[in-house]
């Protein structure tokens, strides 16, 4: 790849058909102004990865960096929250279609997927800054966990709730986790007391079940803590990369939470819509006093 810089800001040109030539490619900008990605490809084919450019740093010395999904897991979860005409199909939506995501990755895949409390605090923080600074309403979504020894006592949880508590009008929601359905399975940060923390279901499309959903094998629940929160789908069709065709079927509480998130931003949206005030511990005790029981 090649950094240049154009009248409107730095540009990127990467030989993506592999000739050896960057005389037949176009130049790609920074994807929060100008909405662009690029992927290498054989030539005639589309490419298997969409890869966003992302440029820092100063008008002498860019940073780049390049953001790209390698796992499917963060491409399926937005498109349960928020797709729009999945697959060309009219009507085919995830929860809140026309919702604004923002995309931050906490696992590096060079070093097998793993997180760190760190890469989750610098994405919160980075979230809240970028939506403050645009006067938007923000929804988080977290669907990771990790099990837990003592429910509540994760440094994880104490960080996630003091960011929550110094931003109440931020909502919140995380995954249960995958470790059920034995007592004190929660993991964290989906036992942090601020976070919505979403179970999973499995609807009866799924079961071949006459009617009703049935709480989900996988779904991991607090006997320490009094989680999950709220019971969402843990199983949907949704999108993926190009290279990870033919699992576009994925289950898991990761899929519950961003099916929580879709909710949590409809109901951001019409209260923005009504001029209303809010924070987000009204909103969670009203999404939780208005669950179905099962």
């Amino acid at each position: 790849v090649v950094i240049g810089r154009a009248p409107d800001g730095w540009v990127l040109f990467a030989d993506t058909d592999g000739d050896g030539s960057l005389a037949n490619e176009r130049p790609v900008r920074d994807f929060l102004a100008a909405r662009e990605t690029f992927g290498w490809a054989t030539s005639g084919r589309p490419s298997p990865l969409a890869v966003a450019v992302n440029f820092s740093g100063t008008d002498t010395a860019p940073v780049l960096d390049l953001f790209f999904d390698t796992s499917g897991h963060g491409t399926h979860v937005a498109g349960i929250a928020a797709g729009h005409m999945l697959y060309g199909v009219d009507g085919f939506d995830g929860v809140a279609p026309g919702a604004q995501v923002l995309g931050l990755k906490i696992s590096n895949n060079a070093h097998g997927g793993i997180s760190v409390t760190g890469a989750m605090v610098r994405a919160i923080d980075y979230a809240i800054r970028f939506a403050r600074e645009r006067r938007l309403p923000l929804v988080l979504n977290m669907s990771f966990g990790v099990g837990n020894e003592r429910e509540g006592a994760a440094r994880i949880d104490a960080i996630v709730d003091s960011l929550l508590a110094a931003n109440p009008e931020v909502l919140f929601a995380t995954s249960a986790g995958n470790d059920g359905p034995g007592l004190s399975t929660m993991g964290f940060p989906g036992s942090a007391d601020r976070a919505l923390s979403v179970g999973a279901t499995i609807p009866p499309a799924f079961t071949g079940a006459a009617a009703g959903d049935v709480v989900a094998f996988f779904s991991s629940r607090g006997g320490e803590v009094a989680k999950p929160d709220i019971l969402a789908p843990g199983i949907a069709f949704s999108t993926v990369p190009r290279w990870d065709t033919g699992s576009e079927d994925k289950s898991g509480t990761s899929m519950a939470s961003p099916h929580a998130a879709g909710a949590l931003a409809l109901l951001l949206s019409g209260l923005v819509q009504e001029k209303r005030t809010w924070t987000a511990a009204q909103i969670k005790q009203a999404v939780r006093a208005t669950g179905r029981p099962m």
